[in-house]
């Protein structure tokens, strides 16, 4: 959870420039009533976050435009030989996790505060989680759950794992994780302070 919120605040500027061209590029009209779709109680208002953004003047944006649409002219003037491949960037997807055993715990409170209101699930490619995922899919379908994938070496086999499971799985860096749940093995699954294999 801490490498998120690093991220996030390190992507401050690109937060500024997207508000900055939301504002910019959308009327007034389009903007739409917010609806909250699930409240845990312990849900931090946002505008903490955003106390430092401050909208550019007209001027400013209009150097940032410039600047994006010359960027986007360079993307496009790319060829296939030099474009970085998806596959390239992302995989393989390795972490620390190794398949294993996950006796059931209950995660110390600082984290437990932390992942209260987060419900999801870890696997990795191999045939123990596979068959675990198939298993509890229509459970974790029912919970909310989120999945995570580790260990995996390529886009087809996430594909291949996500047809073969009917679930949908993220890619993320785990690395940070093992110490928050208390093991270095998966499956396992994070519900209610719980963590349970």
């Amino acid at each position: 959870m801490n490498f998120i919120l690093k991220t996030l605040l390190k992507c401050k500027v690109i937060a500024e420039i997207l508000i900055v061209l939301i504002c910019i590029i959308l009327p007034p009209s389009s903007f739409a009533e917010l609806t909250v779709i699930k409240d845990s109680g312990v849900t931090i208002p946002v505008e903490s976050y955003l106390s430092d953004v401050k909208v550019p003047d007209q001027s400013t944006q209009t150097a940032l435009l410039q600047m994006l649409k010359r960027n986007a002219e360079k993307l496009k003037n790319i060829s296939n030989s030099n474009t970085i491949k998806f596959n390239k960037l992302l995989f393989p997807a390795k972490s620390n996790f190794t398949v294993g055993d996950v006796k059931k715990h209950r995660l110390q409170e600082e984290q437990a505060k932390r992942l209260q209101s987060l419900t999801f699930y870890v696997v990795g490619d191999d045939e123990r989680s596979i068959k675990w995922l198939k298993t509890n899919a229509e459970y974790f379908k029912k919970i909310g759950a989120l999945g995570f994938l580790t260990n995996v070496d390529s886009r087809d086999r996430v594909v291949a794992i996500e047809h073969d499971t009917g679930m949908n799985l993220m890619i993320v860096s785990l690395d940070d994780l093992a110490s928050i749940v208390g093991t270095p093995n998966y499956p396992f699954l994070v519900y209610k302070g719980w963590v349970l294999q």
